[in-house]
């Protein structure tokens, strides 16, 4: 009796361990910059903006950043889905008052649905190390996998960026804007994707609990 008891205790405990110790569907992707010509001179800022990519229930999350390793805002979030992967895509949370995105008409170029998503005021947007917009893509069809969304990001499905303040690469006063694009897959290395899902603290107390119970029983019974 007492080995069943302990043999179906640690069963469920190692199921327990090794269900929570996975990962996340979790990806980062990076940007370059869209040339122009002339060249506005500003600054190329490609390395410091980045959008994490996370799986969700009937869609994806996407997380801007911009780390400000050079001084710029990121002032306008565009998608372009030319395959209608997503039916809608909203605007899911910020980290604070001064990041504030909205959606209108129109777009050039990169539109999803005709909407574009942008920082209403030149100094609204992506500014701060610790500034992070969201916006929620829901599938237009059921099911569709993450999988299957990360074979088309950065070709059908993409994102661009339009990022301004930014000082001149000549060191000259003044500041210019540029636009940027989704690179066409996971960062290598990564910002941090795949990301990994910590174990709950309470199960690293579950075993000693166990084996103190076991103890226990033992200590009455003899």
């Amino acid at each position: 009796m007492k080995k069943t008891i302990f043999f179906t205790a640690f069963s469920l405990f190692l199921a327990l361990f090794i269900s929570t110790n996975s990962y996340a569907a979790s990806y980062d992707y990076g940007f370059s910059l869209i040339p122009v010509t002339p060249s506005n001179g500003a600054i190329d800022i490609s390395d410091q903006l980045y959008v994490s990519v996370e799986e969700g229930t009937g869609g994806a999350l996407f997380t801007f950043h911009n780390v400000i390793g050079i001084d710029s805002t990121v002032t306008q979030i565009v998608f372009g889905d030319s395959t209608d992967i997503f039916s809608s895509i909203g605007i899911a949370g910020s980290s604070s008052t001064d990041v504030e995105f909205e959606s209108v008409s129109g777009g050039g170029g990169y539109t999803f649905s005709a909407t574009s998503l942008f920082g209403s005021q030149p100094n609204y947007g992506l500014d701060h190390e610790d500034d992070w917009v969201s916006f929620f893509g829901t599938y237009s069809t059921t099911p569709t996998s993450f999988n299957s969304l990360k074979t088309v990001i950065g070709g059908t499905l993409n994102i661009a960026l339009h990022v301004q303040r930014i000082p001149l690469a000549n060191g000259g006063n003044g500041d210019a804007s540029d636009k940027y694009i989704l690179t066409g897959g996971p960062i290598p290395g990564g910002f941090g994707g795949p990301d990994p899902v910590p174990l709950p603290a309470a199960l690293w107390l579950f075993a000693p609990a166990l084996l103190g119970f076991m103890g226990f029983r033992r200590k009455t019974k003899s």
